[in-house]
């Protein structure tokens, strides 16, 4: 389960899809929590990848509940998903991802490219006669690397294959994509300065 990513302007992908959004936009940079607005990437009526600004979470069954992710392989099933997955679905992307491990532990995942994250988003009226856009993060069983710490990880979207994954659902149901080679840094006083090999005995 991802509750915690990075969102660093210092890579100019992430800085690009920054500037494209509105001026009235409030999304988080630096580390993103669960309930801030986010930036996704998302298909307009004309098809073309549009960059917007969503609330990481959809409401839940229970008053200020958030549902922040899904899974990957039930989302077609899931009532909460399964619609918004089949017309709605859009990309988280970001630097790095954060996973806990069983003792609390938290480490820090990376590569030497930004990560797409696929998602699903609902657009729902709030009490103030606006709408809003809320989005869930998916997740798969765990690599190599990551399933050391956790027994999840985000579903990671290859860039070539954005485009694609968006716009049909047939594709992005049966889609088998390989996580990317993910560096691995365990928190330390020293904020992530320890690089941890696989060997973490």
């Amino acid at each position: 389960m991802c509750g915690r990513y990075e969102y660093q302007l210092k890579d100019p992908l992430l800085a690009h899809f920054y500037r494209k959004l509105s001026q009235e936009s409030a999304a988080a940079t630096g580390t993103v929590y669960p309930g801030q607005e986010v930036v996704c990437l998302g298909l307009d009526p004309q098809a073309k990848v549009r960059v917007a600004s969503m609330r990481w979470g959809f409401d839940g069954f229970k008053k200020k509940q958030l549902l922040i992710n899904a899974r990957s392989e039930s989302i077609n099933d899931k009532l909460a998903f399964a619609q918004a997955f089949r017309y709605r679905r859009c990309i988280f992307p970001m630097s790095a991802f954060y996973e806990w491990s069983a003792d609390k532990t938290r480490f820090l995942f990376s590569a030497s490219e930004v990560l797409f994250v696929g998602g699903c988003y609902q657009v729902l009226p709030q009490a103030d006669g606006l709408s809003q856009a809320q989005a869930v993060l998916m997740t798969r069983a765990a690599d190599q690397v990551v399933g050391r710490v956790h027994q999840r990880m985000p579903y990671f979207i290859h860039q070539e294959d954005l485009r694609a994954w968006l716009n049909d659902w047939d594709y992005a149901s049966n889609y088998q994509g390989q996580a990317p080679e993910l560096a691995m840094q365990k928190d330390s006083p020293d904020r992530l300065s320890h690089l941890v090999t696989l060997d973490l005995e």
